[in-house]
């Protein structure tokens, strides 16, 4: 389904990776295991004084190329604007545009958001910006083993 979102404010953590590390290392491995530890771990809701919802954003920006190359890995949450922004946190803005929205089957996170991606490599060739996608962990995915995720994948309009 096609949808055009606004523009949006998030505040969290991010890091540098891409695809070929995190499918070839061991389960839990990859910079994005790491960072859902993380985002857990240090209680990022709790360090964001404004977030707007339990919604967790993953976001992937700054694309080298494309899903072949490295990419900036975000997790955090949507805040109202960035007047705020708590000490060792990164700010992203997600720019106003038109998006492929997808959403996974249900079942374990780590499972179906990769079954997803994989079909999106396959049926948008030639069709993604690789300017910005993003994930939202919402009210769907609060059981972790009967996760379904929205994603939402920057497309030429």
């Amino acid at each position: 389904m096609l949808v055009t979102e606004k523009e949006f404010y998030l505040v969290g953590f991010e890091t540098r990776t891409d695809n070929k590390t995190e499918m070839t290392s061991a389960t839990g491995q990859g910079q994005i295991a790491k960072m859902w530890e993380r985002i857990f771990k240090e209680d990022l809701k709790g360090k964001i004084p404004h977030a707007e919802s339990h919604d967790i954003f993953a976001v992937y920006s700054n694309y080298e190329s494309d899903e072949t190359g490295k990419y900036d890995y975000f997790l955090g949450y949507k805040v109202p604007n960035f007047n705020s922004i708590p000490a060792g946190l990164v700010a992203k803005k997600i720019l106003a545009g038109s998006y492929k929205k997808y959403v996974t089957k249900k079942g374990l996170p780590y499972v179906v958001v990769p079954e997803t991606w994989a079909q999106i490599w396959t049926e948008l060739k030639g069709q993604r910006l690789f300017k910005t996608d993003f994930e939202v962990y919402g009210e769907k995915a609060q059981d972790p083993n009967n996760a379904i995720v929205d994603v939402y994948v920057g497309v030429k309009g």
